[in-house]
Formats: structure tokens, sequence, C-alpha cells
């Protein structure tokens, strides 16, 4: 996987570790939870706008049945790849395309329904890319935004930020805290309105995450981030101590089971307008 100040680009390892830790973990059930607030129905067209490896299309097919039609486009063939793989089986079958979010390979008022977790914060312009989310869509259609709310609120997070600055430096730690830009709710909505878009719904979502240590915390983000180029090469003297630093910050998080915090999305639906 390569580290960017721009955001997180993953190599075919990258998002096969993204697809087996995160997904599982938090992308899953996002997904689901965004997919019903938009309010998919039997037959309807959706778009997985920066699929990733597809979980929300994996949601999607069960809402809008063999009738439904799904596309899934990304910037990174790696995760394309891997979506391609766990989806060889679903019905109805979902067409991928490899494009950018600001220039869809989609003709005007394709869709039903535009879909996008974790990924329009990692847009050069995300008002752009809402305005093409909308060119694709039909009259009446809906869109649904899953977001990362911003690094203040979330405790764990903000440790190993911290914490891989001091032992890695700030450029590492400017990626590992790109997924958080655009997390309060009054700057995610001002993008939504001047894409054109109305009847603008934000709700905050909290979810709990656990690891058995902070070790594995690390393991676990490393295996599906850009983190994991850096840590895989560290020595013992620079990965020990590391280690022991978030160990320290992740204290007041610590139970019996390991080590857990809160972690707070915005999930956001709108009408095509």
């Amino acid at each position: 996987m390569t580290t960017t100040t721009k955001g997180w680009q993953l190599d075919l390892d990258g998002a096969r570790g993204y697809e087996a830790n995160l997904v599982p973990a938090a992308m899953d059930p996002w997904a689901a939870d965004l997919v019903a607030a938009v309010g998919l129905a039997p037959g309807d067209g959706v778009l997985d706008l920066a699929c990733g490896t597809g979980i929300v299309t994996r949601h999607a097919a069960g809402r809008v049945g063999p009738g439904g039609g799904l596309v899934g486009v990304d910037a990174n063939p790696a995760m394309l790849a891997v979506a391609r793989e766990v989806t060889s089986d679903l019905v109805p079958a979902a067409t991928w395309h490899e494009a950018t979010a600001e220039d869809l390979p989609l003709g005007d008022q394709a869709v039903d329904a535009v879909v996008c977790q974790q990924a329009v914060q990692f847009m050069a312009d995300p008002i752009v890319t809402l305005v093409e989310a909308r060119r694709v869509l039909a009259p009446g259609g809906r869109l649904g935004v899953g977001t990362c709310a911003s690094l203040v609120r979330q405790p764990g997070y903000t440790v190993l930020v911290e914490v891989v600055a001091r032992h890695l430096g700030e450029e590492a730690a400017t990626v590992l805290a790109s997924p958080y830009g655009l997390g309060e709710v009054d700057r995610l909505r001002a993008v939504i309105t001047a894409a054109g878009f109305a009847g603008i719904h934000l709700r905050r979502s909290i979810t709990p995450f656990r690891f058995p240590s902070p070790t594995a915390f690390l393991a676990a983000e490393s295996a599906s981030s850009p983190l994991g180029d850096l840590t895989a090469r560290l020595p013992p003297a620079t990965l020990d101590p590391l280690l022991a630093d978030l160990a320290d910050g992740l204290r007041p998080h610590r139970d019996d089971d390991g080590i857990v915090f809160p972690f707070e999305t915005l999930v956001a639906t709108a009408d095509r307008g």
C-alpha cells in the first residue's frame, strides 16, 4: 500500500487486508445502516460511489432484488479486484468500473440512488463529486453519504494519530488523520447543499471499537490502511517504544477484555431535488 498526503491508496495486499479487517469490524454494519437510510426499493438501480471492496453493493443487492441494477465505481484497481472476488455470485450481478468520482462512466439520470460510504472526505473537491453524483441520479433519486466524524470526536484514533506523529513523523500522521476532514455536521450539510440536493437529513452514529490489545489495534489498522507500509519496515528499536506509547495513551480505554472506545460517524441522506 502507498502512503500519500492526499489520502489512502492501497495495493492488492492492502485491499485484501481492508476487506478482512476493516469491513467486518466497521464497514459492514455501517453499510447496512446507510443502505437502510437511503430507502432502496425492489428494482432500483444503485451506484456504489468509491465502492472499495463493494460492501455497500452487497447490502444493496438484498434490497433491490433480481430486478435491480448495481454499479460500483472506484479509482483504485486493487479495491475493484477484491470487489470482483467477493461478489462473484451476487444477485443481481454488479458492474464494476475503474473511474474517478468526478467523471462517472454513467449517463444522465442513470440510477435511482447513489450511495457513498467513507469516501467523500478523500475527494479533492467534495462538491464537484456530489454534483456529478446528482447528474447520474434520476428525478426523485436519493443520495446517501457516510463519513467519519471529526478526529476530536474519536478518542482512540486521536491517541493513535498523536503516537504516530511522535514516532513516525507528521506526514504519516496527516495521512492517518485524512478520513476525518469532512466530519462536522454543518460542513457536511453545506457541501451537500452546494451540490444542489434538498431534503438533507444528518445524524450521528456511534459504534464501539474493541481490540484485544493496543498491539492488535495497531496491527488491524496497519493491515487495512497506508500505515502498513511504514510499520512493516520498523525495527524493534522503533516499534517497541511506539507500542509502549500507544498502550499508555489507551490506558483509559482498557478493561479486562482489552481496549474499547467509541467511534463516531455521520450519516447523511438527501433528495436529488
